[in-house]
């Protein structure tokens, strides 16, 4: 064989062999335990939503005995794997931004046993937003870093985690773009789904903030939509929930919080099942603002679980105020109200929300996380100021010494 065919042959090797793994990389992942779930769902009846009481997780017995825990306790991840439930957190002095944030993973197997210390992230730096995620036979974490100043909102890096062995994890690996924020995390339909934000954020011009949605076949290589690319939305929108209906059409709640010409508040959205990226927004913002917003379905119907003024509209006055002082009054009427954390069903008909039952929660609350245990039953985790705040503003729960915990309550859907 000539040399230049060797050197062909060895191209042809190489072409294959590329192709190859962006085949694997390609395949389709298998069907999530949640869509395996909805499947069994009997769909012939009508059900009702039961929420049994709290167990309190952190503070709590059974926790590590070295786990380093201030009194703020939030941004919860719940997620099962292997065997094992995993509880992440962020746990700092204070609510807001601080460089003794830090985040705690932990596990327990059997649910309900004692729990072990997985891995504790501290960068001198604010860490929240975490998430856990089982792709296939692989198990991550996806945190955010941000700054140190309380009063400031300033992305800094995404990061990302996989679980290696018991108690052992890789070295963070950064990844997604500069200042983005990563929101939620999906497998569906043989891809896993995200959506993430980024931009100026709590500034006195225009908001300008990126809505981004894109899928992955791996959860480490992320993929844009077609043109437009993966910014479905920019205004004042950071984070958005997601879900796919029985017919594959996708279904989004977003926060309104900067603002926009849509005004103030929420964005209920679709898109349809072939093009899950051309998300279809309304005209104008619903005035109620859902925060901390997780979708879940049961069977064909869709539910939201988020934080809820029970008192008034976000977006409920100074019509005539300059838009950012507009802005700043909003945002100081809505801290100085109680919040409830709630449990909503998406009437998709009529394409509204429609609460269903408030989980145990006062004051500073709402970030939660949902694991599904089978077709009508759910673990969500979440947080909250001590119960008896009922009646305190939510900015009182985020500055109180009294602190913030983290609770599990087990969601079941009983036949009528």
């Amino acid at each position: 064989m000539s040399r230049g065919s060797g050197i062909g042959a060895c191209l042809i090797v190489v072409v294959l062999a590329a192709l190859a793994a962006s085949a694997r990389a390609e395949a389709p992942l298998p069907r999530s335990f949640d869509e395996l779930a909805d499947a069994a769902v009997d769909t012939r009846h009508h059900y009702r939503l039961e929420v049994l009481p709290p167990i309190w997780i952190v503070p709590g017995r059974g926790l590590p005995p070295d786990l380093d825990l201030g009194p703020s306790n939030n941004n919860v991840a719940l997620a099962y794997h292997g065997g094992r439930l995993f509880l992440a957190w962020r746990s700092s002095q204070t609510h807001f931004a601080s460089r003794d944030s830090r985040i705690h993973v932990i596990s327990t197997s059997p649910p309900g046993g004692a729990w072990r210390r997985e891995t504790t992230i501290a960068l001198q730096r604010d860490v929240r937003e975490p998430f856990l995620l089982s792709v296939g036979p692989r198990f991550f974490l996806y945190f955010a870093e941000l700054g140190a100043e309380a009063h400031s909102f300033e992305p800094e890096a995404l990061w990302r985690m996989e679980r290696l062995a018991d108690g052992r994890w890789s070295e963070k690996e950064r990844w997604g773009g500069r200042q983005e924020v990563a929101w939620d995390f999906k497998v569906r339909r043989g891809r896993v789904w995200m959506t993430s934000y980024r931009g100026d954020r709590y500034r006195a011009s225009r908001p300008n903030v990126e809505l981004r949605f894109r899928w992955s076949a791996d959860g480490i290589t992320w993929q844009d939509p077609p043109a437009p690319g993966a910014t479905v939305y920019r205004g004042g929108v950071s984070e958005a929930a997601f879900e796919f209906d029985d017919a594959g059409k996708l279904w989004a709640v977003t926060r309104n919080e900067d603002g926009d010409a849509s005004g103030y508040g929420s964005h209920l959205v679709t898109a349809p099942a072939d093009r899950p990226w051309e998300w279809r927004f309304p005209e104008r913002s619903s005035p109620r603002r859902y925060d901390s917003p997780r979708l879940f379905r049961h069977g064909r119907d869709l539910y939201l679980i988020a934080r809820r003024d029970p008192q008034a509209d976000f977006d409920d006055g100074c019509a005539y105020c300059p838009g950012p002082m507009r802005r700043l009054a909003l945002l100081a009427r809505y801290s100085m109200r109680p919040k409830k954390t709630t449990v909503y069903r998406v009437d998709t008909e009529r394409q509204r929300l429609i609460p269903l039952v408030d989980l145990p929660s006062a004051g500073d609350t709402a970030f939660p996380s949902i694991v599904r245990l089978g077709p009508d039953a759910l673990l969500v985790a979440n947080y909250t100021s001590p119960l008896d705040m009922e009646n305190a503003p939510w900015l009182a729960g985020q500055i109180s010494p009294r602190g913030t915990a983290i609770y599990i309550s087990l969601l079941r859907f009983v036949k009528d």
